[in-house]
């Protein structure tokens, strides 16, 4: 190659860095403070439904044990009472998880927590051992962030 055939290369790999777009680091948007928030199955399943009818590409959580097909492979007499979105609270007379001889009345008793032990359920977690459903419930000044695990012997319907 003459030198002449060089500083032509050279210019023409130059003139294409320079036709090369730019990339620049893309700015974040602000974080939603009620992006992770609670929203019950069906209230996901409409908005799916609406974002896939625009031709959105669309997400969401919802736990299979809160779906039809979760449900059905449960035997029908372990079935939960309770699902996402419904308000129970607290059996009185339930003992407390590993506090011994604390029931769930002591602890509705302690002015300290200002809960009247009514909270709503988030969704239902996992059948135990013995089939007792487990679920996560919201109860304000007993929970804590999204709720904790209760399982459905400490829970009562609430009609209120």
């Amino acid at each position: 190659m003459s030198s002449e055939e060089v500083v032509a290369l050279k210019s023409r790999i130059a003139e294409l860095e320079r036709a090369q777009p730019k990339f620049v680091k893309m700015e974040r948007e602000p974080r939603n403070p009620r992006a992770r928030t609670y929203a019950p199955p069906e209230n996901l399943v409409k908005q799916v439904m609406k974002g896939l009818a625009k031709g959105q590409e669309t997400q969401g959580t919802v736990r299979w044990l809160d779906t039809q097909q979760g449900r059905q492979t449960i035997p029908p007499d372990y079935r939960p009472l309770f699902g996402p979105g419904d308000l129970v609270r607290l059996n009185p007379e339930a003992p407390v998880w590993q506090m011994e001889g604390k029931t769930c009345g002591d602890l509705l008793g302690n002015p300290a927590l200002k809960s009247d032990g009514i909270g709503e359920i988030v969704g239902t977690m996992y059948m135990t051992e013995t089939w007792e459903p487990k679920y996560k419930v919201k109860i304000g000044g007993i929970t804590k962030g999204s709720g904790a695990g209760f399982r459905e012997s400490e829970l009562l319907p609430y009609d209120g």
